[in-house]
């Protein structure tokens, strides 16, 4: 059987062309945006999702991604775009919100409360709070049993 010539209909040339032409056709064609925006939101949800459920958990961008079948810049835009922050940025508020909750509700050390959160360096955990929260993980703790404890005359 004889080789097509390369720029003949069915040739390679020509069939990589027609598959050129089509990738443009489909990259030009509109997407519904308000489904567009629902896939979006249902993404970063079921991102939101992993990171608050497993905060103990070690994450990097890479691995939230993949777990929610998405390139890791491309679920940095839908943060952005959705949330108004990073992935990074969002787990360690949650973190920091999650540790507070524990200083103020049981008699666990700061250190304690960093692991229980994912944060395994007792020094970054309360850089991390801080930044969320602008005081220690201490004065937040002393700050709450002053609140819940002190009861006005």
């Amino acid at each position: 059987m004889a080789e097509l010539p390369p720029t003949s209909p069915g040739g390679e040339f020509f069939q990589l062309s027609q598959l050129a032409t089509l990738f443009a056709i489909l990259q030009h064609t509109s997407v519904d945006p308000i489904r567009e925006n629902v896939l979006w939101k249902t993404t970063v949800d079921a991102a939101v999702h992993l990171l608050c459920e497993n905060l103990q958990s070690t994450w990097s961008i890479e691995k939230l991604a993949h777990a929610v079948a998405l390139s890791p810049s491309q679920l940095s835009k839908l943060f952005a775009k959705s949330l108004g922050t990073s992935p990074s940025k969002f787990l360690r508020e949650a973190r920091a919100h999650r540790m507070q909750e524990l200083l103020a509700a049981t008699g666990i050390t700061v250190y304690e409360a960093g692991r229980a959160v994912g944060w395994t360096n007792p020094s970054h955990a309360a850089r991390a709070f801080r930044m969320v929260f602008g005081i220690s993980p201490q004065q937040s703790r002393s700050n709450s049993h002053v609140s819940k404890d002190y009861l006005p005359t």
